[in-house]
């Protein structure tokens, strides 16, 4: 069975881990917050489909997928949701690839 999301043609497996896949970590950003916006959505489905749904680091196929900005999008707003600018990360990859800690979010 497929299911259309936004125009794109997913499995029920692909679906649920879209709509029901936790948030990425809450960030507390100094400028508006994109995160909960359609075009934002939009760019997170297009680089987990591109991905095949799976981290592009250690191949992990569905979980806790992110999409990490290669580029910062505080420092980068005008490709913030450029799909050239994602790439899909497993949670402890996407830790991993920040040193092993959030805490560079707040400083």
């Amino acid at each position: 069975m497929k299911v259309i999301i936004d125009d794109q043609l997913l499995t029920v497996e692909q679906a649920r881990l879209v709509l029901f896949s936790p948030p990425l970590v809450p960030v507390k950003l100094k400028k508006q917050d994109i995160t909960h916006t359609k075009v934002y959505k939009q760019f997170r489905l297009d680089v987990l489909s591109r991905d095949e749904f799976a981290c592009t680091s250690c191949g992990q196929i569905g979980g806790r997928l992110e999409v990490h900005h290669i580029k910062k999008k505080s420092k980068f707003p005008e490709i913030a949701c450029d799909v050239d600018n994602g790439v899909t990360l497993c949670y402890e990859c996407h830790v991993q690839l920040h040193g092993g800690s959030w805490s560079w979010i707040y400083e």
